[in-house]
């Protein structure tokens, strides 16, 4: 695993690439503090631009830290990450988190695709604020991994605080595979929805 620190304001940002796949030629993560951003106001002061040239198929675990004078009235214990793509209009959407650290000041989300981060700056900034509890239904669309944000709509990482739905598995082209540990808000399964275990069975939910 390699692994890169961006210091900044006497804390660490920390990126760590697993051993899968093309790692990129090139990182970089401009961080900018002082306020939060003009797309989500409520987010703490202070923002981060991951770009990344070369990289392909290798998943990404960042560590985002922050300073408790940034916290702009937010509460620690919610603290998830936010995107927005496509600026100077962006789409903007909760991402989630895996876990995070109040102690040190750091929010961490794992298995990003690297393909996620754009090329060049201003493409996708990224900020941390408080869950809004979203929805995400299961797409399939890229294979079984439940940690796998591209199968996921909208995009993002299932977490304590998203409400799941699995659709009728004709709908979809892989069936969810859940890890040994899963952490989900509520969990909801249509007709004909099917999610899998590594134990070796499979639970399928029929309306009555």
């Amino acid at each position: 695993m390699l692994t890169h620190s961006i210091h900044s304001e006497t804390v660490f940002t920390t990126v760590k690439f697993g051993a899968t796949g093309t790692l990129p030629s090139e990182v970089s993560i401009k961080i900018s503090i002082g306020s939060a951003p003009s797309w989500k106001p409520v987010a703490i002061n202070r923002v981060y631009d991951f770009i990344q040239t070369g990289g392909t198929g290798s998943l990404v675990e960042v560590a985002s830290h922050y300073l408790v004078s940034e916290l702009n009235d937010n509460n620690e214990d919610n603290l998830v990450y936010w995107g927005a793509n496509g600026l100077p209009t962006p789409v903007i959407s909760e991402w989630g988190r895996t876990d995070n650290d109040v102690v040190n000041g750091s929010v961490t989300l794992r298995n990003i695709p690297i393909e996620l981060w754009p090329a060049n700056f201003g493409q996708q900034l990224v900020t941390l604020s408080a869950s809004e509890r979203p929805t995400l239904v299961w797409n399939g669309s890229q294979n079984t991994s439940w940690d796998n944000p591209l199968n996921w709509t909208p995009v993002g990482f299932p977490d304590k605080f998203k409400e799941i739905v699995i659709p009728d598995a004709s709908t979809t082209l892989n069936d969810p595979l859940l890890p040994t540990l899963a952490n989900l808000c509520n969990l909801t399964i249509e007709n004909g929805g099917i999610y899998k275990c590594k134990f070796r069975y499979t639970t399928q939910y029929l309306q009555s």
